[in-house]
């Protein structure tokens, strides 16, 4: 109807001056102009252009009729190879340069007549655009597609899980779970595809659909954004988008976080580091590893029992062969300041099934029709999954779990899980649907994105609000909202990159590819990340991959550790090739990652108010700089790590953002310029690459603590949830006033390294030991107030005394300065 008036305004020579005038949107300091001749419209923040529409940014993929068997799914129609696109599809779009009609226009909405599609944009939240795309045509609508055009120079970040590298420019990126027979793991590696990409001139586009889709991210020509999704079906219904524009790349998060909810928080203990073995032999292993580390002095919060531990999947028991008295182990766990987990998945296995049976929960649950009616393939070992959209089922799962969850004696005291599997929902393959249906009535082309959220969500409702363990090898856009820990999978424990060649087939990756995941997923919405340190395929890791990968996790936002081999680090073979030396390498850099906590969690916090993520992509949070590592990462602001990737290498190449830096090891400097260097550094096998910035402030917990989990009032663990103690801060002395707020409201500033403030929050009561690095001569007196400090002998009697100062030479020259209380510092 409305093209049929569109023809009649024609017909009665309407002309251009019954054209509606076009007028700017606005939201913020952002805009959407359409140009005077109508062929493009710009999404522009102040002079600077960020995406253009043109005329044929807007797409309708047409066919002659639908057919059930198709997928629809568009990472197939950007293959050379691939299975060939429905044979009657035809994209229906405006020529470049065509005019755009508009038919709508204030300073808040903008509806445009593009061809094919009506495209309506309305200013939301400041700096926020809602884009709405609908088809306008008789045929069959397979898939709607929307092409902007970006800088030919900019980064795009975000996306979701990406191994390969973390800036997507000329890749293809599906968002959903896809096949790669050429892969060790037959899969694309893409266990948490995000459909949001980030600009490093300031801008981010979120597409707001559970459909299968697609990004091809300047891959045609160096500027063209190509956004496909498979609506099919639901096609009426539009797509839905997000534009977004901010001052600085990393701002689009906390819009984004607007629309899908800001990310919850895990449990303070899951921060770790957790140890575990992927086959637990028995009682007494388990309760010899409490010796073990409580004995060896490695900082450890917790730990899970990884499959099999129970009498089979799912059996929610404990295995009462292996674990004779379950309880009375678990409870000498939370007596050691170990928290724990446990693995779980949502199957139950026939008793007929060769693994792990559970042929009573079987049995009952296919009584009570509580699988989905129509099943597709299944990629795990055990069966259909449970159908969550059944809510007698949902129920019954949840308190079926409540066998774990329930506090010690009556239930095992469980707090958290390690969710793995769960993928067997996905949109088809290669291009064809392998059809699952659901009891609410949904199918695999929704229910690839909805299951994900089903069933993280089941067994977060029954951990404690405040923050539980969930460590989980999915995600989706939205799910963020539950505090999970991402872990990427089962990746090789090697320095192979991802693709590498392995016999006949490409890897899926080893340290650099998990370092890449962390990375990305921290600029697409899911802030905490933990990948098995080690890796997991072709296990144990030799002892050089192993401790390089210890590195690498202790500068992360959660920390694990274990491999298919089951070893832990105090444990010697041929094969892993680990010394006395290795354990105490390994001791040294648990701790600091532990130590690193008040630093971290104060980030963590801060990610509600600011929506930054903890881990930082070098590339997002230096655009000024143009350079896309995959391989170094900055901590927060003020804290730089370039984790060593390559076998045999003892220096590495590192970039520096603008201004002065620090060896976080010895204080050596390095200059960032006004415009980022690069740099060779000394990064010796017991050394990470680790760097802060001129003007840094560290909060950290004492040298001596053991675990951030509770211990009982006698013991002699060292537990920071007993006593926060007195607060570490590590200080780079810089030029100007520099601040930081600590999670418990504790408040930190420093000038020059000689005037230094601790103002006690609710936690930190007990007094500060600053630590003052690059400090090259003792001063001649330190003052706290109108008080003169006591100079001590020794950092052992400082820490002793109630306060005081020390000067030794290490790190450059470290003042360490120790206050009661809340107290402002000089140093004359």
């Amino acid at each position: 109807m409305r093209h049929a008036l569109l023809s009649l305004c024609a017909l009665f020579a309407c002309g251009d001056n019954a054209r509606v005038p076009a007028v700017p949107v606005i939201s913020g300091d952002a805009t959407l102009v359409l140009s005077a001749d109508g062929t493009q419209l710009v999404f522009a923040r102040g002079d600077t252009t960020l995406l253009t529409f043109h005329a044929d940014a807007f797409q309708v993929g047409t066919i002659d009729d639908l057919d059930e068997a198709d997928s629809y799914d568009p990472y197939w129609l950007f293959l050379d190879g691939a299975p060939e696109p429905p044979e009657s599809l035809a994209w229906k779009a405006l020529e470049r340069g065509a005019r755009m009609t508009v038919l709508d226009s204030t300073s808040g909405k903008l509806v445009l007549d593009v061809g094919d599609t009506e495209v309506t944009f309305s200013a939301s939240a400041p700096g926020t655009f809602e884009v709405h795309v609908a088809p306008q045509t008789n045929r069959a609508v397979a898939y709607l597609r929307v092409r902007p055009d970006a800088d030919a120079t900019e980064g795009f970040y975000g996306l979701g899980e990406w191994g390969d590298t973390v800036m997507h420019r000329g890749k293809l990126r599906p968002m959903q779970l896809e096949v790669d027979l050429e892969s060790e793991s037959a899969v694309v590696e893409n266990h948490v595809p995000v459909p949001l990409i980030i600009g490093t001139r300031g801008w981010g586009m979120f597409v707001e659909s559970r459909r299968p889709g697609t990004f091809d991210v300047a891959r045609a020509t160096d500027t063209l954004i190509d956004v496909t999704y498979g609506t099919a079906a639901d096609s009426a219904a539009g797509l839905d988008l997000h534009l977004f524009s901010a001052g600085h790349p990393l701002d689009v998060l906390a819009q984004y976080f607007g629309i899908t909810g800001y990310p919850g928080l895990p449990a303070e203990w899951a921060y770790g580091p957790l140890l575990w073995r992927d086959e637990p032999k028995d009682q007494a292993q388990i309760l010899d590893d409490i010796t073990q580390i409580r004995t060896l002095k490695l900082a450890t919060s917790g730990i899970w029992f990884d499959r099999p531990y129970a009498t089979g999947v799912s059996t929610f028991d404990f295995d009462p062969v292996k674990f004779p008295a379950a309880k009375t182990m678990l409870q000498a766990l939370h007596d050691a300041g170990l928290r724990y987990g446990v693995w779980h998945a949502p199957y139950v296995a026939p008793a007929s099934n060769d693994i792990d049976p559970a042929g009573a929960q079987h049995d009952f649950a296919k009584s009570r029709g509580f699988f989905p009616p129509v099943l597709g393939v299944f990629a795990n070992k055990w069966g259909a999954p449970i159908d969550f959209t059944n809510p007698d089922a949902y129920a019954w799962w949840q308190q079926s779990l409540k066998t774990y969850t329930d506090p010690l004696p009556a239930g095992y005291g469980v707090e958290g899980f390690k969710l793995d599997y769960g993928e067997d929902i996905v949109v088809g393959l290669l291009g064809r649907r392998k059809a699952w249906k659901f009891a609410d009535g949904s199918d695999e082309l929704t229910m690839h994105h909805d299951y994900t959220l089903l069933y993280h969500q089941i067994y977060r409702e029954l951990l404690a609000p405040a923050g539980g363990w969930l460590l989980t090898r999915t995600g989706r856009w939205g799910d963020q909202t539950k505090g999970m820990i991402i872990w990427p999978g089962d990746l090789d424990a090697t320095f192979d990159p991802q693709g590498a060649k392995i016999g006949g087939s490409r890897a899926v990756g080893g340290l650099p590819t998990a370092i890449a995941f962390g990375i990305s997923l921290s600029a697409s919405g899911f802030p905490f990340y933990a990948s098995d340190t080690g890796g997991y395929r072709h296990s144990p890791p030799n002892n050089e991959v192993w401790l390089r990968w210890v590195q690498a996790s202790t500068i992360s936002s959660a920390m694990e550790v274990g491999d298919s081999s089951s070893q832990m680090p105090w444990e010697f073979t041929p094969e892993n090739g680990r010394t006395q030396q290795s354990v105490d390498i390994y001791r040294r850099y648990a701790l600091l990652h532990m130590r690193l906590f008040p630093y971290v969690w104060s980030y963590a916090k801060a990610i509600a108010k600011t929506g930054h993520p903890i881990i930082r992509p070098f590339g997002l949070a230096h655009p000024e700089v143009g350079q896309h590592p995959s391989d170094q990462f900055l901590m927060g602001e003020k804290m730089l790590a370039a984790p060593v990737i390559e076998a045999g290498k003892t220096a590495r190449d590192v970039w520096f953002p603008p201004g002065a830096w620090l060896s976080w090891w010895d204080a050596t400097p390095y200059d960032g310029g006004t415009s980022g260097v690069k740099a060779t550094v000394p990064a010796p096998l017991d050394t990470l690459p680790l760097f802060i910035a001129r003007g840094a402030i560290v909060p950290m917990l004492r040298d001596t603590v053991e675990t951030l989990s509770a211990v009982p009032a006698n013991s002699t663990i060292d537990s920071s949830a007993n006593d926060p103690g007195v607060l570490w801060v590590r200080v780079a002395p810089g030029s100007t006033r520099t601040t930081f707020t600590v999670y418990d409201g504790s408040k930190l500033a420093q000038t020059g390294g000689t005037a230094l403030t601790f103002t006690a929050g609710t936690l930190f009561t007990q007094g500060a030991l600053f630590e003052v690095i690059a400090t090259p001569a003792p001063p001649a007196s330190v003052h706290a107030g109108a008080a003169v400090l006591q100079q001590r002998a020794s950092l052992t009697a400082l820490k002793q005394a109630a306060e005081g100062w020390f000067w030794e030479s290490a790190t450059g020259g470290t003042l360490w300065i120790k206050v009661a209380g809340s107290s402002s510092i000089t140093v004359p």
